[in-house]
Parts: structure tokens; sequence; C-alpha cells
């Protein structure tokens, strides 16, 4: 292309303004991975059609040059970017032979080459690993969770867990919302007007391989907060038909709970939360998925906040999921992952943690802290506290959304540049200290509670990391338990206890891809009181052996293509 529009030789006056903005594409262009060149930048500045049939190939009418021009994808440099610059100087002063040789560099930093283009490795798919109960009923406290959304005094959060057993799905999503609306009409089977209010939407793929339709294995499920006995009036459960969804009878229920004030006021709520009943007879299926299956899976979270209906964008899970295409969705796995170590040898072992070796370990909690954001206004503040620096972390959560303000993550992230390369990892574990928990001497009596390490994918920084900005789930891998402790007598030392996560999963993920193990410890507790407190890594050195450590075991591969094989066949001596 650069050689055409030398070829056609059209006047200075042109070119050097096209040029102009050709820079300015360039670099708005740097983020998109095309080739074809500045034929947008020339379309934008009215060129002749012989330089738009040059620079992008083919005539076409204006209308189809703008759809498919697409700015050139450059790197940048200092050539490059000054080129039209010198240019004019050497035009004004009449030095055409240097601002030919000058414009014909510029071009040629135009022609799209390999070493131009930038690799973009595709986004990882969210996933989230149900847990199965077999016979027994889904235990709210031993379900995945996930979360999607943000506090603020006009936008919604919510945990999501989910869990199966042999006959059905139970989804809880657990909302924190300011103002609490739902419709007094009955609108049974009706997504576009139940979707108008309070409302959570259930996406499910039966498919191990979706299309990019919803089709007769697509299901939809949207229930609207209503007042109990009324259930079936506010849900709708429809099913694809090759590029929309239709109405369908369903034996899916659902039960619905708000806390705060009421709805349909204007006085501040705390939230709501939706339990939805999915058998999977439902779904046209004669009994549960094979552990192990993948379906695909997404939520949509629907907000009203007045009379009104003042427009609230609804909040997606994944964030990029198309509703009527379920390719875009997230991966629903059936069971808790096992992680299998290839063939390897001559094992050892590294210990990774803040300070030892000077290894850096970043790590913080988000949310209410050991505090419950006391002192805080909680929807407009809460979603921004940050923790840095703190000694201790919490991990709490509940299923009464009255007490959301309490409920606290703690993220981790750890090296791994340490580790020997083109080994195997063999195992790793993450322990965490715990030193307490929430409700010491305070009814009710706090029980266990079991915490789920998590994978994310983004950094995230210390000094800014906060509930709202915090990494969204990746994966769900592993639980441990944690037990409640006793308050220390007065005077006595704290005591401490190692809480301990298999994370082989995560550390071999994060390994192979040359980048650093990213956690995030939450739970799907039920019961009030259920915080417990973790020592971080801002503790003192004295207490070093407290901070968060990763143990990590790795080995030399094992060419099991090389083995000699012997084999030994009896001697049968017959007299």
């Amino acid at each position: 292309p650069a050689e055409r529009v030398i070829q056609g030789r059209a006047e200075m006056t042109q070119i050097i303004p096209i040029l102009f903005v050709v820079r300015s594409a360039m670099t708005r262009a740097i983020r998109h991975n095309h080739t074809i060149a500045f034929g947008k930048a020339l379309c934008h500045i009215g060129a002749t059609n012989e330089i738009l049939r040059a620079s992008h190939g083919a005539a076409m009418n204006q209308q189809q040059r703008w759809r498919s021009a697409i700015p050139v994808l450059l790197k940048k440099n200092a050539i490059c970017k000054h080129s039209a610059s010198i240019i004019v100087l050497f035009h004004i002063r009449g030095e055409f032979m240097l601002k030919n040789l000058l414009l014909g560099v510029m071009l040629l930093c135009l022609i799209p080459t390999r070493t131009q283009v930038v690799a973009q490795s595709p986004e990882p798919v969210r996933r989230v690993n149900a847990p199965f109960f077999g016979d027994d009923a889904v235990g709210e406290h031993a379900s995945a969770i996930f979360w999607l959304g943000q506090v603020t005094p006009t936008s919604n959060y919510a945990d999501v867990r989910l869990g199966y057993n042999n006959q059905e799905m139970l989804i809880q999503t657990h909302v924190f919302d300011r103002r609490i609306w739902h419709s007094d009409q009955a609108m049974p089977n009706n997504y576009a007007a139940l979707t108008q209010w309070d409302a959570v939407t259930l996406y499910f793929d039966t498919r191990a391989q979706p299309g990019g339709m919803p089709d007769s294995s697509t299901y939809r499920i949207t229930v609207q907060v209503n007042w109990p006995g009324r259930e079936a009036d506010y849900r709708s459960v429809d099913r694809g038909n090759g590029n929309g969804y239709d109405p369908i009878t369903s034996s899916v229920s659902s039960e619905a709970v708000w806390r705060g004030d009421g709805p349909n006021n204007d006085v501040d709520d705390r939230g709501w939360f939706m339990t939805v009943h999915v058998p999977f007879t439902s779904l046209g299926l004669s009994q549960a998925p094979a552990q192990g299956s993948v379906w695909r899976m997404a939520v949509q979270v629907h907000d009203r906040d007045d009379s009104i209906n003042t427009v609230i964008p609804k909040t997606d899970w994944p964030e990029r999921m198309l509703t009527n295409q379920p390719n875009t969705w997230a991966e629903l796995g059936f069971g808790l992952p096992t992680y299998i170590a290839k063939a390897n040898t001559n094992t050892t072992s590294q210990i990774i943690r803040q300070g030892l070796n000077k290894i850096n370990v970043a790590d913080a909690t988000v949310g209410g802290g050991t505090t419950c954001a006391d002192n805080y206004d909680y929807f407009a503040d809460f979603g921004s506290i940050n923790h840095a620096g703190e000694e201790y972390a919490n991990v709490q959560n509940q299923s009464d959304v009255a007490d959301w303000p309490c409920f606290s993550k703690f993220y981790l992230a750890f090296p791994l540049n340490t580790l020997p390369a083109q080994q195997v990892v063999v195992s790793a574990t993450l322990t965490a200290y715990q030193f307490g928990n929430s409700g010491q001497g305070i009814p009710p009596t706090p029980i266990s509670s079991l915490i789920q390490a998590i994978t994310i994918n983004e950094d995230w920084q210390e000094a800014t990391l906060n509930w709202n900005n915090a990494p969204l789930a990746l994966e769900n891998l592993s639980m441990a338990r944690s037990l409640p402790m006793a308050a220390p007598a007065q005077g006595a030392p704290v005591s401490s206890v190692p809480v301990s996560w298999d994370v082989s999963q995560a550390v071999n993920a994060a390994y192979t891809t040359q980048q650093p193990l990213r956690l995030v410890l939450y739970s799907a507790d039920e019961a009030q009181n259920s915080g417990k407190y973790f020592w971080t890594s801002d503790v003192a050195d004295g207490m070093a052996e407290l901070r968060p450590t990763l143990i990590v075991k790795m080995g030399v591969p094992l060419d099991l293509t090389t083995l000699k094989m012997q084999t030994y066949m009896p001697v049968v001596r017959r007299d």
C-alpha cells in the first residue's frame, strides 16, 4: 500500500496532512491486531479516491470505506513519530531531496511487517467448579462461590453460590442493593417485564461444545424479587430456539428473601437473595452430569432503584458475555478438579515467603476487615476501603445479606521466578496462619468455615486494592476447613494455627505460563460470626514464620519413551 501511495505522486499539500492524521491514527491503532493500511485516516480527511484505492487496495463507496478501513498497526519509534514534522520543515526550506527521502522513510514505516504485529494471548475463560453432594442436600457453606459487580449507591454487587447433587443444581445469588423494587403485578414467563425490576437471570448451555446461538440445549431462567407464596408469578424459564428464546413450562422453583426497610420505597435497604432449584430433568436430562463434565453458564443481575425506572445497566458474569452467544459464557465444571503431576524424579522442595531469600509476596484484605466497615458509609465507602499494610486479614461471608459490611476476602500473589526451569510441579501447598476469628465471646457461637482457594488472572497493587477493583474469580480449586479459636486468656500470648490448601493445579498453571501465583481466599459460609483472622506478610520480622507460605515440590521430568523395559517369561519344563 505504501508503494502505491508513492506511485500516485499526489501533491505534497495533500500528502502532508494525511501523514499527520496517520501518525495520530497509528497511536490509536496500537491495540488493534490488524494490518490494513491507514484507510480510515485517509477517508477521514477526504483524500482522493485514487489515494483511498491505493491504501485499501480496492475501490469502494464511502460507507464501505468507513466500515472496513482500519488504521494500520505499527510500533512506535522516533523516526515514524517525528518524520512528518521534519518533512514540513524541509518543504518550507526548499530542501526537496531530503524531504522526499524522509517521506519515503515515513511511508516505509507504515508497511506492516511480522515484527510490528503485537501478539495478544486469548482472554482466559472464567470457570466455576460445582461441588458434588451425592444423595445429600446441597450445602450452601460447601458450595462454590464467585462474584460480580460493585458496591456503590447506584450499582449492585452479588455473590453466587453453586452446588449440585444427584437430582438438581442449587444456585443462590446474594445481592447488595440499596433500593429494592419489584412489580405488584404477576408476570409469569415474561422475561422482558421481569427484568425491568430487581431480578437475576441464569443461563445454562448443556452442550460440550456450545455454538454461537442458543438451541434446544440452552436455557434462560429469570426470577424477580417477590413476596413468599407468589414465586411462580415472578419467574420465567425459556429455552433456545436457534436465534433466541421461547418460554416453556418447567419444574424449576425459587425462593426470594429481602433484607432492609422493605421494597418499593426510597428508604435504604441492605439487599436480597434468590435461591433457585434447577432439577436436571428440567434441562432435558435423566440424571446428573458425570463428574468432569463441562457446560457453559452466565449470570445477569438486573437493578431498579425507583418508581420511574431510571436506567441502570445490568451486571454481567462473565463480563463480556452475550446473551445469545453461549460460546461467550463462562465454563461450569461438575466436581472439583484433581491435579495429577507428570512423571518425574529427583524431587526438591522450595519455600516461598515474604522476606525469605529476598522474596516479595504481596497480600491484602478487601471489604469490611475485622471491624465490619465501622465508621464508614456502607454503600458510598465500603467498595473503596483499602487495607494496605495491615498485619492481619479477614475471610468472612454469610447467607444473611444484611451483614454484608462484615464480608471480607484475602488476596495473595507469590512470585514463582525462583523455581527451577523446565521441571514438573509435583505438588504445592499454601499455608496461612490463623490467630482468631469474629464473634469470640459474642453469640451465636462461631463455627468452622470452609475457605476456598480461588485463582485470579489480573495483577493488582496493594496500595490501591479494594472491594470494587479487586480481580474477579478465575477458577475455584480447593477448600480447607478453618476452626474457631477460643479467645486467649488476659495477658496470654496469641496462638496461631496453620490452615493449608492444595494449590498444585494453580501453581502448575502459573509456572507453565511464567506468571506469579495469584489467589484469593473467600468462603461461602452461612452462619453469622464466620470471619477467620490470618496474619499477612506485613507482620514484623520476628514473626516471619507466620507469614503466608507457599511450599512447592518440583521434579525432573521423566521421559517414559526412553525407559527400557524387559520382559521375563517363566520357563516351563515338561517331563
